[in-house]
């Protein structure tokens, strides 16, 4: 339910083409990572594209030393995340489209739990996004 707070508020973002706010993360609370974050998994998003805002989800694993994987808005078809690149808690996503990559350039908050920042799109357009990383889901057998 928190998240859908988070997504909702995002409406208070930049319209079309204006330029995004310069701390979007402020309003989540910051850590201190002392190990590498688990990316792995699959994580929620969504993105304030001025008049919509977009959804869909994430799914990030572990390749030749990196992370990689995919992104699926729930309107349109899976997208190729080339890269994922993190510094501490900084994070970056670059991801292929038809037109050229998107990149999207954020930090991981609340634990390592959520990434936020802003998704640089095509044209130079700026959006903010935010995404939420599901629980890992462990299979305990009854009895």
């Amino acid at each position: 339910m928190r998240f859908l707070v988070l997504a909702a508020s995002l409406v208070t973002a930049p319209a079309l083409g204006q330029e995004a706010p310069a701390q979007p993360c402020a309003r989540f609370a910051a850590f201190a990572p002392t190990k590498a974050p688990d990316l792995q998994g699959l994580w929620d998003f969504v993105m304030d594209a001025g008049p919509q805002l977009s959804r869909g989800y994430m799914a990030i694993g572990p390749i030749d030393g990196g992370w990689a994987g995919s992104l699926t808005p729930y309107s349109n078809n899976s997208l190729a995340i080339r890269s994922v690149t993190v510094d501490g808690t900084a994070v970056k996503l670059v991801v292929a489209s038809r037109e050229a990559d998107v990149t999207f350039t954020g930090q991981l908050v609340e634990g390592g739990t959520m990434m936020c920042g802003t998704v640089a799109y095509h044209g130079g357009r700026i959006f903010p996004m935010i995404a939420r990383h599901r629980p890992h889901l462990v299979y305990r057998p009854a009895g």
